[in-house]
């Protein structure tokens, strides 16, 4: 809760604000709750778990959904533009052959089943933020190849110079 507060701070760009509230509305509509939960826990380093102060992922969806409108409420909302109301629809086969890729490596078989849901159901672009967070929480190498590929896919959901970077330490040299 703390970090969702500090992410929320009085600087935050509106359209940020409102592109998290798209983000966690749209999982709340179109994810079961156990794909949530798999997305968050396994996103998080340190882990995350459901069940202590808040009891599943769509209850917490539900809260960030209701921070971000009240954060919105007391500074404004800003007009989105087309592409922060289409998250990259037309990335799909690309984000799901990642996903393959990352399967490739033994990671857990219900993240990977999760994000190909979250790309197919939700956003493609989130899946790929998803699957960065992902693999920089559990220390998962990755082939120069793919951080490549990844690093076009980042270009194409505008995600700016430090999102994929941050896995750029995790490249296996042999691979």
């Amino acid at each position: 809760m703390d970090n969702l507060k500090a992410a929320l701070a009085g600087d935050s760009d509106p359209r940020d604000v409102q592109v998290l509230r798209r983000d966690v509305v749209a999982l709340a509509e179109t994810m079961d709750v156990a794909d949530i939960e798999t997305l968050w826990t396994w996103s998080v380093e340190g882990g995350f778990r459901f069940g202590l102060r808040i009891s599943s992922g769509q209850e917490w969806m539900r809260i960030i959904a209701g921070e971000c409108t009240s954060w919105l409420s007391t500074r404004g909302e800003e007009e989105l533009s087309a592409e922060d109301l289409d998250p990259g629809r037309d990335h799909v086969d690309e984000a799901l052959g990642e996903i393959s890729s990352l399967a490739r490596t033994g990671f857990d078989e219900s993240v990977i089943s999760a994000l190909s849901r979250c790309v197919r159901q939700c956003s493609p672009e989130l899946g790929i933020r998803f699957l960065l967070r992902a693999v920089s929480a559990t220390g998962t190498d990755i082939g120069r190849e793919q951080y490549e590929r990844l690093l076009r896919l980042g270009d194409a959901f505008r995600y700016g110079r430090f999102v994929v970077p941050e896995v750029e330490g995790l490249i296996s040299w042999e691979g």
